[in-house]
Formats: C-alpha cells, sequence, structure tokens
C-alpha cells in the first residue's frame, strides 16, 4: 500500500518518527495534540472536587488538568519558560494521590473509581513524558526533529532519563530519535488501553466491547491525526490574499472559545477572498470532522504554521 494512502487510512501516532510527519511537526503541535487527546479521557482522570487556589498541589489530584491548561498557554505563546520540572512534580503527586484516593474506596464504587485512578495515572505519565519533551525543545515552534538530534546518534547516544525510564525498544536496534517518540506513543496510548479495558469490564460481552472500543480509539487517532497535520503528502500553500479580516475573526474566535461550528462559514470567508484549494474547504466543511485546537486550517489562517 502506498504510503499516501496508509496515511489517509491507518494514520496514528506511530507517523510521528514517519517520513514526512516527522521533519515537519512543532513543539507546538505535540503539546496541542497532548491536551486534545486527553480531553477524549476525561472521564477517567478529571478530579471530581474542586479545591481551592490555596490547597498544597500535594493535596490536590487537579495538577493534571492545571499542567494541561499550562501546556495549552505555552503551545499558545502567552507563556514564556516555565521549570518544567516543578509541573512533572505535581502531576505525579496528582497521580500517586488519585490512585491512593480511588483503589481505597473501590469497593464502594467498583464501575467508576478504579478506572479513574488507572486513568489518572495514564493522564499523568502522558503530560510529564510530553512536559520533559517540551522542555528539550524550548520553545513552541521549533521542530521536534531538531531539539531530538540533540540525543546523539545509535553509536554515540546521548539520551534523557526520562526517555530510558519505561523504555520498550532495544536501545540496540533503535536511533535515540526513535526512542523519544516511541515513549511519546506509549503513553498517548495508555489512556486508550485504560478506556479498553474499562469498556470490556464493564459488558457481559467483554471481547466484543473491548474490541470496538480499541476500533473507536483508532478511528480518533486517524481523525485527530488529520485534523492536526491535513495530508503531510500534499502541502496546501495558503496565499496572503486569503487572510482577510474575516477569516482571521472568525478563526480566532473559534480557536479561542473551542467551539469550532463556523467552520463552514469561514470555508465560504475564504472562498469570497479567492481560496479555491478543495483539500482547505473541504476540511472546514466536512460535518463529520472533530476540530481541535491545533486544526491546520485554522493555524494556516491565524499564521500559526
Amino acid at each position: 500500500m502506498p504510503e499516501e494512502e496508509r496515511w489517509l487510512t491507518r494514520a496514528g501516532f506511530h507517523w510521528f518518527e514517519n517520513a514526512p510527519l516527522y521533519t515537519r511537526m512543532s513543539a507546538r503541535q505535540i503539546a496541542l495534540i497532548t491536551t486534545a487527546w486527553l480531553d477524549r479521557f476525561e472521564p477517567f482522570w478529571a478530579a471530581p472536587m474542586s479545591f481551592s487556589p490555596s490547597t498544597p498541589a500535594l493535596l490536590r489530584d487537579d495538577q493534571v488538568q492545571a499542567a494541561m491548561d499550562l501546556l495549552d498557554r505555552w503551545a499558545d505563546g502567552v507563556t514564556g519558560p516555565h521549570d518544567w520540572g516543578e509541573v512533572v512534580k505535581s502531576v505525579r503527586a496528582a497521580a500517586h494521590l488519585a490512585r491512593m484516593r480511588y483503589e481505597d474506596f473501590a469497593e464502594f464504587n467498583e464501575v467508576v473509581l478504579p478506572w479513574r485512578a488507572e486513568g489518572t495515572t495514564s493522564a499523568a505519565e502522558a503530560v510529564e513524558f510530553v512536559c520533559e519533551l517540551l522542555a528539550v525543545c524550548g520553545t513552541p515552534e521549533r521542530k521536534l526533529a531538531d531539539a531530538l538530534a540533540a540525543f546523539g546518534t545509535r553509536s554515540a547516544p546521548s539520551v534523557p532519563a526520562f526517555v530510558t525510564t519505561y523504555e520498550r525498544r532495544s536501545p540496540f536496534i533503535s536511533s535515540p530519535q526513535q526512542r523519544a517518540l516511541d515513549q511519546l506513543v506509549s503513553v498517548l496510548r495508555g489512556l486508550s488501553q485504560v478506556a479498553a479495558d474499562a469498556a470490556g469490564w464493564r459488558s457481559e460481552d467483554q471481547n466484543h466491547a473491548y474490541d470496538a472500543e480499541c476500533q473507536a480509539e483508532s478511528h480518533a487517532k486517524l481523525a485527530l491525526m488529520h485534523e492536526v497535520f491535513g495530508n503531510p503528502f500534499r502541502p496546501v500553500g495558503f496565499a496572503p490574499e486569503w487572510r482577510i479580516s474575516t477569516a482571521i475573526a472568525l478563526a480566532r474566535e473559534m480557536y479561542d472559545t473551542r467551539d469550532f461550528s463556523a467552520m463552514p462559514i469561514l470555508a465560504d470567508a475564504l472562498q469570497d477572498a479567492g481560496c479555491d484549494n478543495a483539500d482547505i474547504l473541504a476540511h472546514c466543511r466536512d460535518p463529520h470532522q472533530v476540530h481541535v485546537r491545533g486544526c491546520w486550517v485554522i493555524d494556516l489562517v491565524l499564521g500559526y504554521e
């Protein structure tokens, strides 16, 4: 099967290390994909109670959400460099607290609580790893491939500890860059596994429910990859004259509010400005496409990528 056809029908997180995506994706896109993917599984990790801002971080389990909010702001360039180590420490504490709380009281709600413990742990691991990775990148616009070049070569690796801690690939057959990307894929897939396990456990027909959930997650990954990266085999040029005030205002409103219902209207505005690119217009008007912050069309309008 040709590579482009595989992308169109089977795209998933494993494509992070494949050409032509690997050399093009930015740290910002990784941050936004992480928050979008974790949002999909919010019932498995969201804190069940609210906390006062004065509550010590070690006594809270909403630090995963706080870290995700920080990732969003960092991706937008709203906040500057951060001590990612403190963020990592906070989400790790949240996962530990959630596991103790939900496992200790699982007997009162056998359906929800065990999976919330697993989900919070998986979400925290994903945020923890991505924060460490973004610290290496430094800035949102930096290409991930450029940042990972600092990890050295297969014969002379310089791989940081956060990559090797839970490593599954053999360091003898993989480049340092592949090892890092494999870990990224692994932590993002963690919540998919929790959701599939939960679906199977709750159903009388466990195998069917498990398989159905796995298939749903595969479709969701495909849609998310297409949403953020479009078709990397056919890069789309965006003419400056298409970036009219109406299109910019619509795109900015959707990006800021996360309400993407105006995508067909954006298509009309772009078309009025002279845009005749079929891929752009079709993406805006596709009634089945789920949109997130990082949408490749909105990014083109706003000049992010």
